[in-house]
């Protein structure tokens, strides 16, 4: 049976993994939570959780958007397709987002103000983006939370995570699990070395800070 929900605009839903939204049953969603629950060790792999994200990014209305996987997490690997792209606030906890796909939602959503995620911090083959030529991943961020798995310095090249913020004019602040140090550090070196117009003012602008990625009610 499905439901046809015309006016609803807000959803917070604990769902099982084989249930899914529809678009046209939900015409004005704009703000969505949501968050996997299962006891069936196949969800782990990650198919269910990825696939549940890409339907959601497929929803035109959304502003917000709320999807905490079970731990432990998964890794988004194929290119996700975005048809949001009036969304402002894109949290996906501790789901691991590969530097092409995080380039790629950076670029896409133009009005995202803030964003959670996590990222392992090596490099990785990323097809079609060109950091030579793009210098701004987005104009809108202001807040950027990470979930950095790796290490967060000991580098002779910029890491990921180190890309992403230094082609943020806009951002404002940076919350962490770990690594508050190193990235202060990294701050100090972008103000000095100022490869940006704005990476002096972003540098005086930013804070940093130490959050529980694992708390759901931050």
């Amino acid at each position: 049976m499905e439901i046809r929900l015309p006016r609803l605009w807000m959803l917070l839903l604990r769902t099982s993994p084989h249930m899914s939204l529809k678009m046209e049953n939900l015409p004005m969603l704009r703000y969505v939570y949501y968050y996997t629950v299962s006891e069936l060790p196949e969800v782990l792999d990650g198919y269910v959780v990825v696939q549940q994200l890409q339907r959601l990014l497929q929803m035109p209305t959304l502003r917000h958007l709320q999807l905490h996987d079970q731990l432990p997490t998964v890794n988004v690997l194929a290119k996700l397709q975005v048809n949001c792209l009036d969304l402002q606030c894109l949290d996906i906890g501790m789901i691991v987002l590969s530097f092409g796909n995080i380039v790629h939602l950076l670029q896409a959503l133009g009005r995202l103000h803030t964003f959670v995620f996590a990222i392992r911090n090596i490099w990785a083959p990323a097809p079609g983006i060109d950091l030579v030529r793009v210098q701004a991943l987005s104009e809108s961020v202001q807040l950027l939370r990470m979930y950095v798995v790796g290490r967060m310095r000991h580098s002779p090249v910029l890491l990921p995570t180190e890309e992403i913020v230094s082609r943020l004019p806009r951002l404002a602040k940076i919350q962490l699990q770990d690594g508050i140090a190193a990235m202060q550090d990294f701050v100090r070196r972008m103000k000095a070395e100022q490869r940006f117009a704005w990476s002096a003012a972003v540098a005086d602008r930013v804070s940093i800070a130490k959050v529980d990625m694992l708390d759901k009610q931050m």
